[in-house]
């Protein structure tokens, strides 16, 4: 055992823990990103045509069937923003609650009949397990409402890596992307600020969203072939194809 004194408190600690400690205070004092924010729907499941087939679906029921052109500018929006655009600003809020509903439905349904397919994206494990080994702070932020973020919860044991209650989701409270609110919150919710975090996104809104909100970096994830188009958008520090190309040297000073 060895005694050490940290703010005038005499401590006992095995040589490992002590060992372990002084690792955890030299990266953090080395690090110049100390938390990182995800996106959800593109970003940690890759689920974009999922959500596609389902506005095909309940747009059709609603009576006001959309293209999937126009669905492409739903991305990061939140639904009751889109059900309003779709079904007019005059449609009772319980009405619109009642489709967002029935989308989500639809949505789960979806989801649950891909199998295999409904897991974390490539490469998200990884990057996950390397987050809490080196606690670094980390959250989501998601335009999901609360039956969805649930839904995710349970079946990709997302409490395994994050704290669920720090979560930020569509709680009818917060404006859609591109406002910075989700992020601003999320930010909050791990105790930083968003000069402090990492936030990475797929989507035009998002990435709009990311820097309103003075993120430290901003990092898009997309499929090769956009990645030029990525590397373009305003903000955009890095672009990667999976989230295990996130490694710790992302997180410290040069």
């Amino acid at each position: 055992e060895e005694r050490y004194h940290a703010r005038g408190v005499s401590r006992t600690l095995t040589r490992s823990k002590f060992e372990q400690r002084l690792q955890y205070l030299h990266i953090i004092l080395h690090m110049k990103y100390q938390g990182i924010i995800f996106d959800f729907n593109g970003v940690i499941l890759w689920d974009t045509e999922w959500h596609v087939e389902a506005w095909l679906k309940v747009s059709k029921e609603a009576g006001a069937p959309l293209t999937e052109k126009q669905i492409e500018n739903f991305h990061g929006r939140i639904g009751i923003e889109i059900f309003r655009s779709l079904l007019g600003d005059d449609t009772p809020k319980n009405e619109l609650k009642k489709w967002i509903q029935r989308k989500e439905e639809i949505y789960r349904e979806i989801a649950v009949s891909k199998g295999d397919k409904f897991s974390l994206s490539p490469g998200c494990k990884k990057l996950f397990d390397l987050l809490k080994t080196n606690n670094i702070s980390r959250t989501i932020a998601t335009a999901s409402e609360k039956t969805n973020l649930d839904f995710f919860v349970k079946n990709l044991s997302l409490a395994k890596w994050f704290d669920v209650d720090q979560i930020v989701y569509d709680d009818g409270n917060l404006p859609g992307k591109p406002a910075p609110d989700i992020f601003l919150r999320a930010a909050k919710n791990i105790g930083l600020s968003p000069t402090d975090c990492i936030i990475v996104e797929d989507s035009k809104m998002g990435l709009a969203a990311a820097k309103n909100a003075g993120a430290g970096s901003i990092i898009a994830l997309g499929p090769e072939e956009n990645k030029k188009t990525l590397a373009q958008t305003s903000g955009v520090d890095q672009v990667i194809v999976q989230l295990n190309e996130i490694t710790l040297d992302y997180f410290k000073l040069n």
